[in-house]
């Protein structure tokens, strides 16, 4: 999947090469990164699990998505439901020129993948804590 350029996506998409067969490059299966609901979370404005978390989500990495040997493994718990900063509002809370990213957004200009997300926590004292982060990387093959 291409990102659209102003939105992101919380999804991505791809195969992997897996060296040279007969002469041509060997892809894998697809695979995905994606951003989705915590399991007993919806999207209501309300911490249904009773994490003190509302509307968090996880990242999920799946080999074979939408076959029968499909595989996920849960990569990370507790992530914001938008990027910090952002808003479902139709407008670049956060200045990142993307508009009301989730927790996880992978954006593409030219060769460059640029994956950010915001993860949630409770302090100490009960306040919440956001982290954000963001890496690129360069496309190849």
């Amino acid at each position: 999947m291409t990102p659209e350029p102003a939105f992101g996506s919380e999804t991505l998409s791809f195969p992997s090469c897996q060296g040279v067969e007969d002469g041509g490059v060997a892809w894998s299966a697809s695979r995905t990164i994606r951003w989705e609901y915590e399991p007993g979370e919806v999207d209501d404005g309300v911490d249904n699990d009773g994490n003190g978390l509302v509307d968090e989500g996880r990242v999920l990495w799946i080999e074979n998505p939408g076959q029968p040997e499909e595989r996920s493994v849960v990569w990370e718990h507790g992530l914001s439901e938008y990027l910090a900063g952002e808003d479902f509002n139709g407008d670049d809370g956060n200045g990142n020129g993307l508009d009301d990213e989730h927790g996880l957004v992978f954006s593409i200009e030219g060769d460059v993948v640029t994956i950010r997300l915001s993860q949630q926590g409770i302090g100490p004292t009960q306040n919440l804590i956001t982290k954000t982060v963001q890496t690129s990387v360069f496309i190849r093959n």
